[in-house]
């Protein structure tokens, strides 16, 4: 049999699978060699959107969709694809109009696949971890099998179990993530990383927690949880409208107020810099827009700016707004950016 031949009938098969994942029916060992498939060639992640659109198209019937959208719903557990950058939701599930279900499906195709399986045995029992990574210069959002959503910013990764809304309701988080959790008394919702525990008792929170910054937060817009420290043995609690500061190197943590209506978050494509040194608002921009700053002169480095960005402004438009400061010299090439 030639390499052709055997190669079709791979792409066949992985069409099937495909279909059969649109449809909320792939089962795990499927899954699994589905997402091995999309990440071995580029080229075949152009495949899944074609069959994507090929299938979308043959099924839009809308109480087709709608039953789709009932079965779907409770197992959607390995998407993530870009979010919206105009349109606040803040949350998905059964209540979405039909309307909502088709718009779902058509963005599989946008989909980022990084289903990367850890696999080890245990009691003769074979477990599964599920991991998102968000590469710099994207934004995606994920359903979870509870379906709650996650939105995670540019540069960070959630991970879960495969029993996650079965047994626990525990996900890891390494940098930014806006959370929306369906309420489960039975199952409360963690978060967790190496620098704290989050509680959470279905809500809408904000958790921003890079392995490499000393500074993490977690900021509270509904609901109620309670944030424990590694380096302490409290958990402090939170209602809306605060956050918790958490300064891993100093070991400290403090509790301050913020403004839930003047709230701009990073999730509805708003960049918004609130008296923050311009270190910390290049790593910002190093992590949405996949670019390298150096910041050649010392003093500058903690020069502090307020500064707002509503409309999807390119990486060019907001170094030309930073060079309004007369003190600043922005040098670009590429996507290696000086600062002097």
């Amino acid at each position: 049999m030639t390499n052709n031949i055997m190669k079709e009938q791979e792409t066949d098969y992985m069409r099937r699978l495909a279909f059969k994942y649109f449809e909320g029916n792939l089962l795990p060992e499927e899954e699994k060699e589905l997402f091995g498939f999309l990440r071995k060639e580029e080229q075949n992640m152009q495949l899944f959107r074609e069959w994507e659109e090929e299938w979308f198209v043959s099924n839009q019937n809308t109480s087709y969709i709608d039953n789709k959208w009932n079965r779907l719903s409770g197992r959607l557990h390995m998407q993530a694809f870009d979010m919206p950058k105009t349109k606040k939701i803040y949350s998905i599930g059964k209540r979405l109009l039909p309307y909502a279900a088709i718009f779902l499906l058509g963005l599989f195709s946008t989909a980022v696949f990084w289903g990367i399986y850890e696999l080890s045995r245990q009691d003769d029992a074979l477990f599964t971890q599920s991991e998102f990574f968000v590469p710099r210069g994207s934004q995606s959002r994920i359903l979870l099998p509870d379906s709650s959503v996650v939105w995670l910013n540019a540069g960070s990764t959630l991970r879960y179990d495969r029993s996650f809304g079965r047994e626990t309701r525990t996900v890891y988080v390494e940098g930014e993530g806006m959370f929306d959790v369906t309420k489960n008394k039975e199952l409360p919702f963690i978060v967790k990383n190496e620098k704290m525990a989050v509680m959470v008792h279905g809500t809408v929170f904000n958790v921003k927690s890079f392995k490499e910054d000393s500074i993490s937060t977690v900021e509270l817009l509904r609901g109620s949880v309670s944030v424990t420290c590694l380096f302490a043995s409290q958990s402090t609690n939170l209602v809306p409208g605060e956050r918790l500061i958490i300064n891993t190197v100093k070991k400290q943590a403090k509790k301050e107020r913020f403004e839930i209506d003047s709230h701009l978050s990073w999730h509805d494509g708003i960049l918004a810099f609130c008296d923050e040194p311009l270190w910390e608002i290049a790593k910002k921009l190093e992590r949405r827009f996949n670019v390298n700053i150096t910041i050649k002169t010392e003093a500058l480095k903690s020069r502090r700016y307020y500064l707002t960005f509503v409309n999807s402004e390119t990486i060019d438009q907001i170094l030309d707004k930073m060079k309004e400061d007369a003190i600043l010299h922005i040098k670009k090439k590429d996507n290696q950016i000086e600062i002097y």
